[in-house]
C-alpha cells in the first residue's frame, strides 16, 4: 500500500516527508520545470513523482513524456488520461522507460485495457463515479486487474471524504493518492 499526497506546495510536502512515509506526490495541474524540479530535489530520486500531460494527440503526449522523464528522473510517473489518443500514447510507451499512470479511469474496462497497454496505475477520480458505489466500482478494476495476472495497480484519488480512502486502504488497492489535509485526518483519527 502506498500514500501520495496530491500538492504542490513546498512547505507542505516537507511537512508531510518529515512526520510520515509518504511514497510520492501526484500533481493535479500543470507547473513550469523549475517548480517541478524543486519539488523533484525535496522529495529525492527515489520517490514517486506523478506529472499531469498537457498534450491531447498521442504523438505529442509521447513526445512530452519522455522529455519530462528525462528532465524529472526514472521514477517520474506521467499522467495520461484514458480516451483513443491517451490509449496510444500508452501502446506506442509500453516499451519504452516512461512509468505511466491511466487517469480518468471509470470503469474496469477501461482499466483492462490501460493494463495491457503497461500502464504501471490506473487512476480512478473517486469522486467522479456514482457516488452510491464508487468504492465498489473501484474494488472492481482491482479484482478484474489481478484476475487477469496484470501488474497494474490501482491508484485512487479525487475522494469525497476520507472513509472512501480508508475503506480502499483496508481493502487492499495499491496505492492513494490523498491531499495532506485529507492525509493528516487519516494518520490523527481519534478512536
Amino acid at each position: 500500500m502506498k500514500f501520495l499526497v496530491e500538492d504542490a506546495d513546498i512547505d507542505r510536502i516537507r511537512r508531510c516527508f518529515e512526520y510520515w512515509p509518504i511514497n510520492g506526490v501526484s500533481i493535479d495541474h500543470a507547473l513550469d520545470t523549475d517548480e517541478l524540479n524543486r519539488i523533484r530535489e525535496l522529495i529525492g530520486e527515489d520517490c514517486e513523482l506523478h506529472v499531469p500531460i498537457g498534450s491531447l494527440r498521442a504523438d505529442q503526449i509521447v513526445d512530452e513524456a519522455q522529455r519530462l522523464t528525462e528532465e524529472l528522473g526514472a521514477s517520474t510517473y506521467v499522467k495520461i488520461p484514458v480516451g483513443s489518443e491517451g490509449f496510444k500514447a500508452m501502446k506506442a510507451l509500453e516499451l519504452s522507460r516512461v512509468s505511466f499512470v491511466a487517469v480518468g479511469v471509470c470503469t474496469p474496462i477501461q482499466a483492462l485495457v490501460a493494463g495491457n497497454c503497461g500502464a504501471s496505475y490506473v487512476a480512478p477520480f473517486v469522486n467522479r463515479l456514482d457516488s452510491r458505489n464508487a468504492v465498489a466500482i473501484v474494488k472492481s478494476m482491482h479484482e478484474a486487474l489481478k484476475r487477469n495476472a496484470l501488474e497494474t495497480e490501482v491508484i485512487a484519488g479525487g475522494f469525497k471524504n476520507s472513509r472512501q480512502a480508508i475503506e480502499l486502504c483496508e481493502y487492499g488497492i495499491g496505492a492513494v493518492i490523498v491531499s495532506t489535509d485529507m492525509l493528516s485526518s487519516m494518520i490523527e483519527i481519534d478512536h
